[in-house]
């Protein structure tokens, strides 16, 4: 594992603890659903859930309202941040694509950020994302009406 390919930290204990952040941060995300992960929001992105998290509170980071917070908590460079929070519009972005993206920064020293996916790519991924939707309130309405059921009955 590269600690210093991240940037160049004045030292050693401070690479340490940028990499611990991108560690928690990662175990963050591992708990986070796909629908409710949205870059767009700041209090979806993973900075957002980050500062719900009592780690990342006891070490200040209790609020997150710009890339250069989060460029500044977890020594990043402004491109390094780039690259992991802002993902290219047309890109499917969930909390696994970014805990592999993070793990790729941790040993690389850099992120490649995927690649925009095609028309059909993109008309699939939001025909999955309604699909997914769909099957949420289904399921809702069918414990709604598993309930009333056992009222009447």
């Amino acid at each position: 594992m590269a600690l210093t390919a991240i940037r160049a930290w004045r030292c050693p204990m401070e690479a340490a603890l940028k990499i611990e952040a991108l560690q928690h941060l990662k175990r963050v995300l591992a708990q986070v659903p796909d629908h409710h992960y949205q870059l767009a929001d700041w209090k979806s992105c993973a900075c957002g859930h980050a500062t719900h998290d009592e780690w990342f509170q006891a070490r200040g980071f209790a609020s997150c309202t710009s890339m250069a917070a989060a460029t500044e908590f977890f020594g990043l460079t402004p491109d390094q941040a780039h690259d992991l929070f802002a993902v290219p519009s047309g890109v499917k972005v969930t909390p696994r694509l970014t805990i592999a993206m993070i793990d790729q920064l941790i040993e690389q020293g850099e992120v490649t950020p995927p690649a925009q996916a095609g028309r059909r790519a993109r008309r699939q991924a939001i025909i999955d994302g309604l699909l997914a939707s769909v099957d949420l309130a289904a399921k809702k309405a069918r414990a709604t009406a598993s309930v009333l059921i056992g009222v009447f009955l």
